[in-house]
């Protein structure tokens, strides 16, 4: 009976340290399966390679927006002078062209009104904000000649150049890597230098039309309108982006710290999935 007992004993023993073995490989398989269903899915930006954050859609279209939008920058800048001229400055004395001047450090008047729009609508709203602004200056430029009129497209100029610098840069930040947020800026700035060229056409443009700037200045208002689609796609894109840092997270903090790491590499061309393994 003893003998008989003993065996049972074993028996028993073998099978609930079998079940409990069962149910923690159970648990394991489920935590790596749903790991790799994650990675498989979808990678968030800052998690990718240096190559796969450039190659990301949020990063081509900010790119895009920001390239766009320092060409028509530029283009005021470099174009104030005549442009005021053909609207009859000379005979006042460039005191427009001096209210210009004078008025472009008022920029810096902008700044809390891009800290609300961020904060409060997100980025995509502030992206928005600057192709608003970017819109609203080239109406007044194509539809007054009126010079006091002008002063309020000043004004506005002037908030379009602080909201496109701190909300792009700000948007940047807000999903690439510490390690690529620099080299993004730079490739950003070469890109849309490169792009700012086209301005050369326009001033070709300008010369056939007797130094009528309402052409080019139209163009950059019709422009404008895709800029729009282009700041909802971004917007789109981030939200993507953080509803998967959000996932990661979760899946990091419940699961093992060997399942919480991501692969560097990524095996779509556009950096956007990462291999399930």
């Amino acid at each position: 009976d003893t003998t008989k007992e003993d065996i049972d004993e074993d028996i028993n023993s073998t099978v609930a340290a079998l079940s409990t073995a069962a149910a923690a490989a159970a648990a394991a398989t489920t935590t790596t399966t749903t790991s790799a269903t994650v990675e498989a899915r979808y990678t968030p930006i800052s998690r990718r390679s240096l190559q796969g954050q450039l190659k990301s859609q949020a990063f081509i279209l900010l790119c895009t927006l920001f390239s766009f939008h320092m060409i028509s920058n530029v283009w005021t800048l470099t174009t104030a002078r005549d442009f005021l001229k053909s609207l009859g400055d000379d005979d006042y004395g460039n005191r427009y062209l001096s209210i210009f001047t004078l008025m472009t450090p008022l920029s810096l008047v902008a700044l809390p009104f891009q800290d609300v729009a961020i904060h409060k609508f997100g980025f995509a709203w502030g992206l928005q904000g600057v192709n608003f602004l970017g819109l609203t200056h080239g109406i007044i430029k194509v539809a007054s000649t009126n010079l006091n009129v002008q002063i309020l497209g000043f004004l506005v100029f002037s908030f379009f150049r602080c909201f496109l610098f701190s909300v792009v840069f700000s948007c940047l930040a807000s999903f690439t890597s510490s390690h690529a947020t620099g080299r993004a800026v730079g490739v950003m700035y070469v890109t849309a230098g490169a792009a700012s060229f086209l301005n050369i056409g326009l001033t070709y443009l300008i010369e056939k039309l007797n130094g009528n700037f309402f052409i080019p200045n139209l163009i950059f208002v019709v422009l404008t309108t895709p800029m729009i689609y282009i700041a909802y796609l971004i917007g789109k894109a981030l939200d993507r982006d953080v509803r998967a840092k959000e996932e990661l997270h979760a899946l990091e903090s419940f699961s093992a710290p060997a399942a919480s790491t991501y692969p560097a590499e990524q095996d779509a061309e556009d950096g956007n999935v990462a291999p399930a393994t």
